[in-house]
């Protein structure tokens, strides 16, 4: 199915890296479904470098991560999760191949476009696609939105920490390319995942 950028997909401290065994076999009843429309996607319209690359993408399996951390997720719901971390480890992988202050500079401008102060570069996937999940999400559960891009922010944040320590180990790409969900992201997802308003 090919999916438009507007299209919304219905017509995604640290813990362990992500991955499948972390979990009960309990999964979102759609997740399949998802994971490929996802993939869809992000290999329609993000830039990336070569087919290796679209490739190892694809290996990770990422699109199938909110399908694991959200089985109880609403049907409409799930898709935009699985978008925003796609988008995650992918801008994380952007933010790998920068030095630290340009990586600062990365997020900021990331976030003030997400925040509406300038109108997001159709040319830089990272940013228009993050700010159409968040848009999408909006229409979706306004109230809880900004509360995600909050902690969104911070996570990308912490991983630049992350790096910035992992550099005088001589190691710092792998701190970006380990995808790690922190338990704020997941904590802030839920009420939005679950169609609550974080009061409940």
């Amino acid at each position: 199915m090919a999916l438009a950028r507007n299209d919304s997909g219905y017509a995604g401290d640290y813990g362990g890296a992500c991955s499948e065994k972390d979990y009960a076999p309990r999964a979102h009843h759609l997740r399949d479904f998802i994971a490929a429309q996802t993939d869809d996607y992000v290999l329609q319209n993000w830039d990336f470098e070569d087919n290796e690359s679209s490739q190892e993408f694809l290996n990770k399996r990422v699109s199938n991560v909110a399908c694991l951390y959200f089985p109880a997720a609403l049907d409409e719901r799930i898709v935009l999760i699985a978008r925003l971390f796609s988008i995650l480890y992918l801008t994380g992988e952007n933010l790998a191949s920068l030095d630290l202050d340009d990586s600062e500079d990365y997020i900021g401008a990331l976030e003030s476009a997400i925040k509406g102060y300038w109108s997001p570069d159709e040319s830089i996937p990272a940013v228009w696609m993050l700010c159409g999940v968040f848009d999408e999400m909006r229409t979706q559960d306004y109230v809880v939105v900004d509360d995600v891009i909050e902690t969104t922010m911070a996570h990308l944040r912490a991983n630049l920490l992350r790096r910035g320590r992992t550099t005088q180990r001589h190691d710092s790409r792998s701190a970006f390319r380990t995808f790690r969900i922190g338990a704020s992201l997941i904590s802030a997802l839920t009420p939005f995942a679950m169609g609550t308003d974080g009061f409940e």
